[in-house]
């Protein structure tokens, strides 16, 4: 819960970033405010599904490694590689649901205790797993396509054209 917030908060920072007068990227600006948006969702779902069963939320302690402990007039990143950030995250992200999910499914025996959650499975697929694989397919083909598009002399009208393409989706 507390990286998909963290996320949530890195992608807000990226569409600051590419919203700027120096960027002026409004594509790039609203795929990072969708992406935002829905961290933010699946954060504040996450949190309702963890207290409605009785938990506590703790949000302490985010870690230093992520781009909003770097600092908005810091960050100096081009179109591709915050798509590269992006995917990266949104793989971490699936591979910590996948485990989530893999622990709650399967009959564990840790420390005496015996775990077994299928209502915690059921709500990490239909909320969580199908999501973040569109997702990353989604980022896995921006990225890939704008690689291709910046590997020319001068990529600026290509990397204008795809901002644009990202403006209309």
């Amino acid at each position: 819960m507390k990286k998909k917030l963290a996320t949530s908060y890195d992608y807000m920072l990226l569409q600051t970033h590419f919203d700027s007068y120096q960027k002026n990227r409004p594509g790039f600006k609203k795929l990072f405010n969708g992406l935002s948006d829905e961290s933010w969702d699946e954060t504040v779902a996450l949190i309702k599904h963890i207290t409605k069963r009785g938990g506590v939320v703790d949000f302490t302690g985010f870690g230093t490694d992520r781009l909003s402990a770097v600092g908005s007039e810091k960050l100096e990143i081009d179109e591709l590689h915050a798509l590269a950030v992006a995917l990266d995250a949104e793989k971490k992200l699936g591979n910590d649901a996948i485990k989530v999910h893999q622990h709650a499914s399967h009959l564990n025996h840790q420390e005496g205790k015996v775990s077994y959650d299928p209502e915690l499975t059921q709500f990490m697929e239909e909320k969580f797993l199908e999501k973040q694989a569109t997702t990353i397919r989604k980022l896995s083909g921006y990225a890939n396509d704008l690689k291709k598009l910046m590997s020319v002399n001068d990529p600026s009208l290509n990397v204008y054209l795809f901002d644009e393409y990202l403006a209309k989706q």
